[in-house]
């Protein structure tokens, strides 16, 4: 598998470089400093299509975010001659950008899991090199129909495992591809595991409307696949998942409401079982800080019936991860129901030294031998980030996480770690 995304990355370089040399070709006889120019705009960010104008406006006058300033619905409101975009701009055929980062780092865990009916007990240390590399292809232009947006990222670890991050493409309000779930808010950001873990994306089809200038509203379709939380018993899926999300900004508030339907069918046969999930976030800037955009609370609820892939357990970049036992199949997976949320702290000591904590819980309970069985896992964090230059973001990080459990299939443990680690990215 690696190999073919391999393959697929060699040949995505290889269309890309064809694309910038035809464009150049179109007009043999212009010199090459007049065929590749600095881009004239700055193509928002993945995330800034269901973003609220008022918050796009906010972030553009204080000059923090003017990416997100193109995703206005105002006609050529991209347009930002005097602050160039970081990318190449091709006359005729819009621009072509690429970034991407380098995410390193060492980290020393102990693990402590206690006897089950069905497991042994554990004690265990030891200490592991991370690595995270992406690298992002943007290709904009603006069109009458609105900014249009290419995005293709490729991502590899240590094990040299290449996959794609992202691949989607951008029409105005609609978006088609693999990109982040409009179920996910807090994405743990913040912190170091978050960075070191390859990230997942599930396939979608996604338009937002703007009823009013403070709130946006996402209607999307996902690959149920991606909310899957153990590896057998799965039947082919029928239906598609129907997610939806409203965003609503005031001040120095941000509050989103997210709901999905999820369908799982069984390999057995037996009949299709129907899911769902709730979640609210609201986020808090503290004004009259040194960088507002990172000194700010954040507060996550989440409920899931019959879908436990939305309380991100299988997610590796998850600040709610539980592990469920290979040999527990789907048509016992998927009937767990339960809770999750979060706490999360940042501070922005100054320009170079900022902090961030957070505290979160994942509440299950699942299909046992006996009856059903409860699980409680908790998990917290707490960092410091030193920027020596731009770009460049050192840290050291601690965390705990702890799993109560009564059920037969997954132990009780603790595990502490500490990580260090660098963050580079680029342009």
């Amino acid at each position: 598998m690696s190999k073919k995304l391999g393959s697929y990355a060699g040949l995505l370089f290889s269309l890309v470089a064809l694309q910038v040399t035809s464009a150049g070709a179109q007009s043999a006889d212009t010199p090459v400093a007049d065929r590749i120019l600095a881009c004239p705009w700055t193509p928002p960010d993945a995330d800034a299509i269901d973003k609220p104008q008022v918050q796009i406006d906010a972030e553009d006058n204080e000059g923090k975010s003017t990416e997100d300033s193109s995703a206005s619905d105002t006609q050529g409101s991209g347009d930002a001659d005097s602050n160039a975009g970081p990318g190449f701009y091709i006359p005729g055929n819009g621009c072509l950008l690429i970034d991407g980062s380098i995410d390193t780092g060492v980290q020393a865990t102990s693990v402590t899991a206690k006897a089950s009916r069905l497991t042994l007990p554990i004690k265990s240390g030891k200490t592991q090199w991370q690595l995270s590399d992406t690298l992002n292809i943007t290709h904009y232009s603006q069109t009458d129909y609105g900014d249009l947006i290419t995005r293709v990222g490729v991502q590899g670890d240590q094990a040299q495992t290449i996959s794609l991050s992202s691949a989607s493409v951008t029409l105005g309000r609609n978006v088609i591809g693999l990109e982040t779930s409009f179920f996910a808010d807090w994405q743990a950001d913040e912190f170091s595991f978050r960075a070191l873990a390859s990230t997942q994306s599930p396939f979608m089809l996604a338009h937002v409307w703007r009823p009013t200038l403070n709130t946006t509203l996402t209607l999307s379709l996902e690959d149920p696949t991606f909310r899957r939380v153990t590896i057998s018993g799965y039947g082919s899926p029928q239906f598609p998942d129907l997610v939806g999300r409203y965003r609503y900004t005031t001040g120095n508030w941000q509050f989103i409401a997210n709901a999905a339907l999820h369908q799982t069918t069984f390999f057995d046969g037996s009949p299709a079982l129907w899911g769902g999930a709730v979640q609210g976030y609201a986020r808090y800037a503290f004004p009259n800080t040194r960088q507002d955009d990172q000194s700010y609370v954040i507060f996550q609820l989440a409920r899931a019936w019959n879908a436990p892939g939305y309380l991100g357990i299988n997610t590796p970049t998850s600040a709610f991860k539980i592990s469920l036992p290979g040999a527990l199949g789907a048509n016992d997976a998927e009937r767990a129901d339960g809770w999750n949320g979060a706490a999360v702290v940042s501070w922005a000591w100054s320009a170079k030294w900022r902090s961030a904590a957070f505290a979160s819980f994942t509440s299950l309970t699942l299909p046992d031998i006996l009856g059903t069985g409860s699980i409680l896992s908790t998990r917290g964090a707490a960092n410091l980030t030193y920027t020596p230059v731009e770009n460049l973001d050192l840290t050291l990080e601690a965390g705990l996480a702890k799993v109560n459990s009564a059920n037969s299939g997954i132990p009780s443990a603790r595990q502490w770690s500490v990580d260090l680690s660098m963050s580079r990215t680029f342009p």
